[in-house]
């Protein structure tokens, strides 16, 4: 229930209560076209993973504000067809995350941020070669070596033109 180690999915608020946000689940927000327009849309040049957060993140930029509204549901069944093909995952979420940095960081913000990530997959595949180890769990080990092979992912910077949402330090 941290505020801190939380914000994302905001386990340390009530469920049933409206609450402004950073990011909500593209499979499930809504928006006027008029400002949809205005921040550009989605961006293509992310695949499968992260175009909400960039979407979000945008929005916000832009003077917008994002609520999650706990007044209609909806079933997403996250991962539903990345589940079957792990590596395709694991691969495209960690890309994704890279190419989020690309776009709207620079200078130490940017180099901040792939620190931090690779600093967690290292941590990742300990603790998962560690626990498939102790279980003797091969599912557990093939997630550790996935995160060691993530460790070579860099994908290539599409953004390499400073875009008007690029942060500067």
């Amino acid at each position: 229930k941290s505020k801190l180690f939380n914000k994302y999915h905001l386990m340390n608020r009530k469920i049933n209560e409206t609450t402004e946000v950073d990011v909500v689940t593209g499979a499930f927000l809504f928006c006027t076209k008029e400002k949809l327009k205005e921040i550009g849309g989605f961006d293509e040049k992310f695949f499968f993973y992260n175009e909400e957060t960039d979407l979000c993140y945008r929005f916000k930029r832009n003077g917008g504000k994002i609520y999650y509204y706990p007044g209609t549901s909806i079933v997403h069944l996250k991962g539903g067809t990345a589940k079957t093909i792990s590596w395709f995952a694991h691969k495209n979420q960690s890309a994704s995350t890279i190419k989020f940095f690309q776009k709207h960081f620079s200078g130490l913000k940017y180099i901040s941020a792939l620190v931090f990530h690779y600093l967690g997959l290292l941590i990742r595949i300990l603790i998962f070669l560690l626990a498939g180890i102790i279980t003797l769990k091969g599912r557990l080990i093939i997630r550790s070596f996935y995160h060691f092979k993530l460790l070579f992912i860099y994908p290539k910077n599409l953004f390499k033109d400073k875009q008007p949402n690029t942060i500067e330090n």
